[in-house]
């Protein structure tokens, strides 16, 4: 008894919660005032910041001066594919810079089983059609196969 009125409570507050939902009018914005005026977008300031110049000085000392923030965080990536200490962090530099001039490497799937010919697949359809006691063609529409 108790949970059927925990259920009718529930069942009370999704229906007022649904009464308030209202859905927009055709041709009336969600969002009238849309963007602020001036705001900047995220990948804009990244840009901005990237480009500024810094002063820097790499791990071999053999470069002291300034450069764009860009220019400076590849010179760490490649610092550190070179030059980590542990293996895996060199791993991960090297990884991050081939990825992104050689782009990801392709990833294929291995089928370890034996791989099934058209033929192979339609007996099979066949044989479940007939034991399901249907036709081929009622068989494929049901299920979205097209033969």
């Amino acid at each position: 008894m108790e949970e059927d009125n925990e259920i009718n409570d529930i069942s009370e507050s999704r229906k007022k919660s649904l009464a308030n939902l209202k859905p927009f009018k055709k041709g009336v914005s969600g969002n009238p005032k849309g963007k602020p005026v001036g705001s900047i977008h995220f990948k804009t300031m990244l840009e901005k910041a990237l480009d500024l110049e810094t002063h820097y000085e790499d791990a071999s000392g053999s470069y002291n001066g300034k450069i764009t923030n860009k220019a400076a965080i590849v010179s760490s990536l490649i610092n550190i594919a070179k030059n980590a200490e542990k293996d895996e962090h060199k791993l991960k530099a090297t990884d991050m810079i081939m990825d992104r001039v050689e782009g990801k490497p392709t990833q294929y799937i291995e089928n370890k089983e034996m791989p099934i010919t058209n033929e192979d697949a339609l007996e099979r359809i066949k044989e479940i059609a007939q034991q399901e006691g249907v036709s081929v063609e009622e068989f494929c529409d049901v299920h979205g196969i097209s033969i």
